[in-house]
């Protein structure tokens, strides 16, 4: 199992990579970094020696950076701060870089997942970028594509400690399922604490208690065995999306949101809700998460990649010829 990363042209890598190792520890101890080369570079996809050759290259040595000052933060862990339960001293985090460069970014990201076997993809996202960009084409194209979990993250620059405060929007389902269980293991190796939100449009003593027993069930039911401190927490807001920005705004290191794989392109990339958020102009680093792609849907989409792929297509012409044809033998 691996995390992977893609570093996009005109990203500043420092906060991402320094996220993404960190959720590398979460998911295997191993960071994979693909990273989009300029145009002009050589095709394909080409593995970067970063302990010799290629040491000096500016990704190799930006993930060399997020890992080594991973493993100091990870060394200041003490009973005081975990409160007797400090983390196991685990293996330092290893990584590989490729860096990817031609018009067929997405098929060697895709690529690249299956041969390394990725569990989790991150796609940086910088706040207010534009839906026309390339990079957002193709961060919605491996969003909707990848089978692994994917997760949007926009990070803070400011950011340089482990997350140990973190938040996650609940409600039922899959997407905070997933949400949640991701949370609680991160918070588990940061010695950390995990709030659960739920936003009520309606507000009464009864209501909020209701609300917050609400919380309990579903931090019980997806969070499994993480030895991690949970606080459910109600909150009144006329929206979902201002009671979570009215919270996040408050001590959080880093917001987790789940989102739902859907097969509509249209629909698949966010909610309206996660999207408000996630353009929000300042607040901690945020995160949606989706899961991997169910094995049905995967196969559903190869069948429907081998049918545009096999089958003839027509333009317009061709297609009014063949029904005026169909019509005269009928």
């Amino acid at each position: 199992m691996c995390t992977a990363i893609v570093v996009l042209e005109g990203i500043d890598p420092g906060p991402y990579l320094w996220w993404a190792v960190q959720f590398a520890r979460v998911e295997g101890n191993h960071l994979l970094v693909l990273s989009v080369a300029k145009r002009g570079s050589r095709q394909g996809a080409v593995a970067l020696d970063c302990e010799s050759a290629d040491r000096e290259d500016p990704i190799c040595t930006a993930v060399r950076d997020a890992v080594e000052h991973e493993a100091r933060c990870r060394e200041q862990l003490d009973d005081a701060t975990c409160e007797g339960q400090v983390p196991p001293v685990s293996e330092r985090i290893t990584f590989a870089v490729k860096h990817l460069a031609g018009g067929q970014i997405k098929e060697l990201v895709l690529t690249a997942i299956r041969t390394h076997k990725v569990e989790l993809l991150i796609l940086p996202r910088e706040r207010g970028i534009k839906s026309d960009s390339p990079e957002y084409e193709l961060r919605r194209q491996l969003f909707r594509d990848a089978p692994s979990a994917v997760m949007q993250l926009v990070a803070s620059e400011a950011t340089a400690e482990l997350a140990r405060r973190i938040l996650v929007p609940s409600r039922t389902g899959k997407n905070t399922s997933n949400a949640l269980h991701t949370a609680a293991e991160l918070a588990e190796v940061n010695c950390g604490q995990l709030t659960a939100l739920l936003v009520l449009k309606d507000f009464d003593a009864a209501t909020q208690v209701a609300g917050e027993r609400i919380v309990r069930k579903l931090v019980g039911r997806y969070t499994g065995d993480e030895r991690v401190e949970v606080r459910p927490r109600a909150t009144v807001a006329s929206s979902v999306a201002e009671g979570v920005r009215r919270e996040m705004h408050k001590v959080y290191d880093l917001v987790l949101l789940g989102a739902t794989y859907l097969s509509r392109v249209h629909r698949m990339l966010f909610s309206s809700v996660t999207e408000q958020l996630l353009t929000t102009p300042n607040g901690p680093p945020l995160a949606v998460l989706r899961p991997a792609i169910p094995l049905g849907s995967l196969a559903m989409r190869m069948f429907e990649n081998f049918v545009g792929e096999s089958v003839p297509q027509l333009d317009r012409p061709a297609r009014l010829k063949l029904v005026e044809k169909v019509h005269a033998s009928s």
